[in-house]
């Protein structure tokens, strides 16, 4: 509580103040039992399973491409408002080259797409994007937010290195890139290490790939190798990685927030104090927090993958790509003017390079006789009321631990009354070397034509979509509980949960169905003076019908890579170790000049919860204290000093103004011209050519006599150009 206001409560008011707020908390959780804050959990919209959505017919809505058109335009039309006209074809293609690759088109694909008039052209492009490389970079840093990873294992200011966890990253990236069908991508991760047993006969990389997409289970910060060896601190931190770790999976992939049911049955959403701990008892054989003996620290939790032979493979699978590289960059120097085409070809090829065999961090079940798990009364780590074992449920008979407990038959976890009828099902055929739990709890998640599975394509589809308009049909995407808010669209989007299943999982038919629509491709910018704006703008201020194309910030990854591609100075190698970062001086984070790798996109920067780059963090990029299924967007005064005055920002206005010089410095129209079209694909305005000359003229009358005088100029009117809106958002 704020310390003034502490000094301004009397002790009776205080006290008054906590029976209020108590009485309050027994009155919702009383209101929630019996009702009155919803009909009952299983009659909850997002606990529903999917059924078939029939999109409404198209109406008066010349431009109903899609099903996504037809949804959209029937709620318009209730408020009698048009969807706003189509953004022209300049301002599309950045909007879907950065929407997917998080990368700004560069001037021959503008070109190229031009002048493609036929009916395929739309769709032509948005398929060259899905197959880059980058989309997986862009996409995949999507999903590492919302599952909070970090390379740095966040205890504190100890933050210790988590050296192995990009292997985690590059799997994401991978599965992106290979459009993994989602449910397989979410079995994998809760299981990998669990479904290797189901194999007959595995390959050491179906092994690697599955063990390392376990990791998921570790991004929850883990402190448990840095107590200082106090027991009951060693016990708390155990496990609050292991209440870490259940946060993440549930919010993650079922959009539900139940921390507040570790000390009690939760105020506002149908989760009750035993559900939560029958929830942990999944994951707990793989964080066993109350076995001192059983316990892994995430330093233990590495493993060597690889054989000589593997190696030996690996090693002539890579110089053959390194050779099929080496010709194509000998071929870029051969034309100079093609760089850029031949830049991207040399990203394809290196993408094929495999992960290279090692070590990795992984995540298994922690095999001993009849492990116990502990749960903890009122959230309190040392009064501890039941003990959990594999198939039952034991109560202890005071707060003592050593006290003898007193057996009780229970089921096995039933998961959230909400979502299932009974109890998830262990498999007996796993006993031996795993207890199962997980992988029976990934199959319950994703089995056809369940509550569960309904639950998690609806939170996937809205994410989907909230990266693509900036915010979801339902604008909690960390929140589809009956305390977060309804979806604007509800038709729309079960279509889209019922789009994605019918079309395998697959999250790339998901991204072609929403960017192929006219929804997606209107404009947004509209003449303010126009009635039909104005009417717009009076019913719908917040724009969550979408009449128009949400105007839209870069997000900070997407502003740094983007500073580097208009620059020239991008480097596209992909996956390995990360890059690390460093606290100068003056105590900013950034990346050391002369560091190999300072230049890679931003997915591959050192990601430390203590130690944000601060670009990215000025941006709103996040702090992984645990997972960030939405970020924040603030509009402050340091963003546009950093963008004036940092470093960063200096060497990339001088690397921008360089490749200007393929005209010369007379030809002041056609270098601005073509700065234009390498920042937003399009050429300037004649307001803006008339600025931009006039900027060039006074600056050259400001500067000193010399050969540097013209150099200098340019390179401020690229950074003051890399500063503007019409860069840093998408329209």
């Amino acid at each position: 509580m704020d310390p003034i206001l502490m000094k301004t409560l009397t002790p009776f008011r205080m006290v008054l103040g906590i029976l209020w707020l108590t009485a309050q908390g027994a009155l919702a959780q009383g209101a929630l039992a019996q009702g009155a804050l919803a009909q009952g959990p299983r009659d909850h919209w997002a606990f529903q399973p999917l059924g078939t959505v029939a999109a409404p017919p198209p109406g008066q809505a010349p431009d109903c491409r899609t099903a996504v058109d037809c949804f959209i335009e029937a709620e318009l039309s209730v408020h009698h408002l048009p969807l706003a006209p189509r953004a022209d074809r300049a301002t599309w293609l950045r909007r879907v080259t950065c929407d997917l690759t998080g990368l700004p088109p560069r001037p021959d694909q503008m070109r190229a797409f031009l002048a493609d008039t036929s009916p395929r052209a739309y769709p032509h492009v948005i398929n060259r994007l899905l197959a880059s490389p980058a989309y997986g970079e862009r996409w995949g840093k999507y999903w590492l937010d919302v599952v909070g990873y970090a390379d740095s294992n966040g205890y504190f200011n100890a933050d210790t290195d988590r050296p192995y966890a990009y292997h985690y990253r590059d799997y994401v990236i991978r599965s992106f890139n290979a459009d993994t069908a989602y449910d397989v991508f979410v079995r994998q991760q809760l299981a990998g290490d669990e479904l290797i047993l189901q194999l007959a006969n595995p390959s050491l990389e179906q092994v690697r790939e599955l063990m390392i997409a376990t990791h998921f289970l570790r991004n929850a910060p883990d402190g448990s190798s840095e107590s200082d060896g106090n027991p009951e601190e060693v016990t708390i931190d155990r496990a609050t990685a292991l209440e870490g770790s259940l946060q993440v999976m549930m919010n993650s992939l079922l959009g539900l927030t139940i921390q507040c049911a570790r000390c009690h049955a939760h105020k506002f959403e149908p989760v009750s104090h035993a559900e939560y701990y029958r929830l942990q008892a999944v994951l707990y054989p793989a964080f066993p927090a109350f076995h001192n003996d059983l316990w892994v620290t995430p330093k233990q939790r590495l493993g060597g993958l690889a054989f000589a032979a593997d190696f030996a493979r690996w090693k002539t699978r890579i110089a053959e790509i390194d050779a099929r590289v080496a010709a194509l960059e000998a071929e870029k120097k051969k034309s100079p003017d093609q760089a850029e085409e031949f830049d991207e070809r040399i990203e394809q090829a290196r993408a094929e390079r495999p992960a290279q065999p090692g070590t990795v961090a992984w995540v298994t079940d922690v095999v001993a006789p009849a492990p116990d798990i502990f749960r903890l009364e009122s959230g309190s780590y040392q009064a501890r009321a039941e003990v959990v074992q594999p198939g039952g449920l034991a109560i202890l008979t005071g707060g003592d631990a050593t006290l003898h407990p007193r057996p009780l038959s229970l089921p096995p976890p039933a998961v959230l009354a909400g979502l299932t009828p009974g109890p998830i099902k262990y498999a007996d055929d796993q006993a031996r070397l795993s207890t199962g739990r997980r992988l029976a709890f990934s199959g319950w998640i994703t089995e056809p034509g369940s509550r569960a599975a309904g639950l998690l394509a609806r939170v996937i589809a809205n994410r989907v979509w909230q990266y693509h308009f900036g915010t979801g049909l339902v604008a909690t995407p960390g929140n589809f509980g009956l305390s977060g808010s309804g979806p604007s669209h509800p038709r729309l989007l079960e279509y889209l949960a019922s789009y994605l299943v019918e079309h395998r999982w697959s999250i790339k038919s998901l991204h072609r169905l929403i960017m192929n629509s006219a929804v997606y491709q209107q404009a947004s910018a509209l003449p303010v003076e126009s009635p039909a704006t104005q009417q717009a703008q009076r019913i719908d201020p917040s724009n969550r019908l979408l009449w128009k194309y949400p105007l839209r910030r870069l997000d900070a990854e997407a502003i740094r890579d983007s500073l580097l591609a208009v620059s020239g100075e991008l480097d596209r190698r992909m996956f390995g170790p990360y890059t690390p970062t460093q606290r100068t001086g003056n105590g900013d984070i950034t990346v050391p000049v002369k560091e190999p790798g300072a230049r890679r996109r931003s997915i591959y920067l050192q990601q430390r919860r203590t130690q944000v780059n601060t670009l990215l963090e000025l941006f709103d990029a996040p702090s992984m204290v645990n997972n960030c299924p939405q970020r924040s967007i603030s509009t402050i005064p340091l963003q546009s000093l950093a963008l004036l005055n940092s470093d960063f920002m200096l060497r990339r206005g001088s690397a921008f103004s360089g490749r200007l010089d393929r005209f010369p410095p007379a030809a002041a129209a056609k270098r601005i011209t073509y700065s234009f079209q390498l920042l937003v694909g399009r050429p300037p305005t004649a307001v803006e050519l008339d600025a931009s000359l006039a900027f060039i003229d006074k600056q050259q009358r400001l500067q000193r006599e010399g050969n540097e005088r013209g150099r200098r100029s340019w390179a401020e009117y690229c950074q003051m150009l890399l500063a503007t809106n019409a860069f840093l958002y998408l329209e």
